[in-house]
C-alpha cells in the first residue's frame, strides 16, 4: 500500500465524525467529592466532562492561600463541600495529568463570598 493511502486511513480513524466534536467547556459541574486533599484543593469527578467521564480531577481552587499541612482550612473545605448541594467550577485553567485550576462556587455563591456555609 501506498504511504499516503495509509496515512489518509489513520486520519480518518482518528478524526471524530460530524456533530461530536468536542469543545471544552468553562463551566463543570462536581458529581462527586472523591476526597479533599488541602485546605485549597481536592479532587473530583466530572458530571459534563466528555471525554473522560470516569476520571478524576485534582481541582485547585484560585485565591486560597493554605497552608499543605493546615488542618482547620481542609476542614472548612470538607465542611463546604459535603454541605453544598451544587458544585461548580468555572473560569477554569486546565494544567497537566487532570489538574486543574478554578473559581470554586457551592450552591450558586462564590467560595470566596460570605454565605450560610461560613
Amino acid at each position: 500500500m501506498h504511504t499516503g493511502l495509509i496515512l489518509i486511513m489513520l486520519i480518518s480513524l482518528v478524526t471524530p465524525a460530524e456533530g461530536t466534536t468536542y469543545a471544552p467547556s468553562t463551566e463543570y459541574r462536581v458529581s462527586e467529592v472523591v476526597r479533599v486533599l488541602s485546605g485549597n484543593s481536592f479532587e473530583c469527578k466530572l458530571s459534563n466532562y466528555r471525554p473522560a467521564p470516569s476520571v478524576s480531577f485534582r481541582v485547585y481552587v484560585r485565591g486560597v492561600e493554605s497552608a499543605y499541612d493546615d488542618k482547620a482550612d481542609e476542614t472548612l473545605l470538607a465542611d463546604r463541600l459535603k454541605r453544598a448541594e451544587k458544585i461548580e467550577l468555572k473560569n477554569i485553567r486546565f494544567r497537566n495529568y487532570f489538574r486543574l485550576e478554578t473559581d470554586l462556587y457551592l450552591d450558586g455563591n462564590d467560595y470566596h463570598a460570605k454565605s450560610d456555609y461560613a
